[in-house]
């Protein structure tokens, strides 16, 4: 019986890691381009927007060209319009940071320490034609994540469902190690069933 209680806390630790996703579907009126153009700054609690970070939306203000730009879901993004640059710091380090773009040329994801030392970078590929795009997912994982920045092409790319973890996610467990602990609790029951 002991060994059953071991394997259900292994299966228990292999289970992924709780994460934030940011629609920006809740950004208010003054935080999109075609309104006031605010910066969409500290609207959301631990985090810092910045600079020019504003909303675009599919049906709101007239929409924008979603074809080419689509969100990952619902009906807004985020994008700067004028700067190559775009941060996203956190008011607690962060393990995980993940977002969906949508680019017309290569975009770079980097990693920043507390000291705004870079940790690391990732590159996505360009995924617009400027008539039609798809929304893919861009990620960097290292302890101790206090800010990213997005660099590319201002006015060419968005960006939604911004997700970050303060715990890295631990991989899920294949199928051959579910099937062998099956086997193995299949065993453990059948002999504490002969006692």
């Amino acid at each position: 019986m002991k060994g059953l209680f071991t394997l259900l806390s292994l299966a228990l630790i292999s289970a992924p890691a709780f994460s934030v996703t940011v629609s920006f579907e809740d950004l208010p009126s003054e935080n999109f381009f075609n309104d006031t153009g605010a910066n969409v700054a500290s609207f959301y609690a631990g985090l810092t927007f910045g600079p020019g970070v504003t909303g675009l939306s599919v049906t709101r203000f007239g929409g924008y060209s979603d074809a080419a730009f689509p969100p990952h879901s619902g009906d807004v993004v985020v994008w700067s319009a004028f700067d190559f640059d775009t941060t996203i710091a956190f008011a607690t380090p962060q393990a995980v940071v993940g977002l969906w773009y949508t680019s017309f040329d290569f975009l770079t994801l980097t990693a920043y320490d507390i000291g705004n030392s870079p940790l690391g970078s990732v590159v996505g590929n360009p995924n617009t034609d400027g008539f039609v795009g798809v929304s893919n997912f861009l990620s960097v994982s290292f302890p101790g994540i206090s800010s990213v920045v997005i660099s590319g092409l201002p006015s060419a790319f968005v960006f939604d469902d911004l997700t970050f973890s303060t715990t890295a996610a631990v991989p899920e467990p294949s199928s051959a190690i579910l099937f062998g602990t099956a086997i193995a609790v299949l065993v453990l029951r059948r002999r504490f069933l002969q006692r």
